[in-house]
């Protein structure tokens, strides 16, 4: 009599379970669709205007930048090469000698520039823009044209006074009637001059002409454009402001939607990579190659996050270098 083999028949809780994986893989991967769908405008504008940022300094040049190699510097000025190793042993020899005590060049960190140097020439067309490769001597040449200055509001320079709106009076109101904020009794409270709020709105002269005016609380200074005149923003400076702002702290509703939009767009790329993550493991026949696709590209992450880190930090914040006052 042959012999009668039973297949296995999974449990009813082992069935759900594995339902249940494939239902959460399914609304998984319409999120990671229609979720992208959604915010496609937002990663379209934070991807163009990181490139705007990148190339900021072509971007309002009227003509093509004309790279000068370093044989034609050196021949037209006689400037040469520049070798930061030997200019840092130099200073270092130089510092020794102080009454400082003697300093010697640390060989663990290599020496470098941390930039070309620029050049400004201005002129009534604009202006020119010569950047200098210490390193090679070899240098770059821009030219950018001056911008049309718009109309100058006659009202510009009026005398206003505006007590409740001082910036100085608010900071010894709230110093007086909030000494336990203090830490030092001895301390006064300071406004933020540089970043401090304006008060901006949109008034009509006698002529009907429309005005956008901004009052600054910390300094006191009325400005004013022309509401019909152009407002200076080509699509490369505008996409770069706006890609900087930042804050919740915006009364401007609209401004205020951006910001909830960009933390949107960052959440949704984090939700990207890792619902990415999430639908590789679920391809076996790609296991493997994901997983050295994967691997490369976190070490490739971790080697330039370490060196931009420690280049970004290398002379530390003004207090880390006892500079703060």
């Amino acid at each position: 009599m042959p012999e009668i083999v039973v297949g296995h028949t999974p449990g009813p809780r082992r069935g759900a379970r594995s339902k249940a994986r494939r239902r959460a893989a399914l609304w998984i991967r319409r999120a990671h669709l229609y979720a992208g769908l959604l915010l496609l405008p937002w990663v379209l504008f934070f991807g163009v205007s990181a490139i705007a940022f990148n190339h900021a300094g072509s971007r309002s040049s009227v003509e093509p930048p004309r790279r000068i190699s370093a044989k034609e510097v050196r021949a037209r000025t006689g400037l040469e090469p520049l070798d930061p190793k030997y200019w840092a042993a130099e200073l270092s020899a130089q510092l020794s000698s102080s009454e400082h005590g003697e300093l010697q060049l640390d060989d663990s960190f290599a020496p470098q520039f941390t930039g070309p140097a620029a050049f400004t020439l201005e002129t009534e067309a604009g202006r020119r823009v010569i950047r200098l490769d210490l390193g090679s001597a070899s240098a770059q040449s821009d030219f950018h044209e001056r911008e049309a200055l718009g109309p100058r509001a006659p009202f510009v320079d009026a005398a206003l006074e505006a007590p409740e709106l001082d910036l100085d009076a608010m900071a010894q109101a709230l110093g007086a009637g909030m000494p336990d904020l203090a830490s030092d009794p001895e301390a006064s409270l300071e406004p933020f001059r540089r970043h401090g709020p304006s008060l901006v709105f949109r008034v009509r002269d006698a002529e009907q002409g429309l005005w956008n005016l901004s009052y600054e609380l910390g300094s006191g200074e009325l400005s004013a454009r022309a509401a019909a005149a152009d407002s200076g923003y080509g699509p490369r400076r505008l996409l770069a402001r706006l890609h900087m702002l930042h804050g919740y702290g915006q009364s401007d509703a609209a401004r205020l939607a951006w910001i909830v939009f960009a933390d949107l767009t960052a959440a949704l790329l984090i939700f990207w990579a890792l619902s990415g993550l999430f639908m590789w493991t679920q391809m076996k026949r790609l296991r493997k190659i994901g997983a050295f696709v994967t691997l490369g590209g976190f070490v490739v992450a971790a080697l330039i996050f370490a060196t931009a880190a420690s280049s970004v930090s290398f002379m530390g914040t003004p207090a880390a270098r006892g500079d703060a006052r």
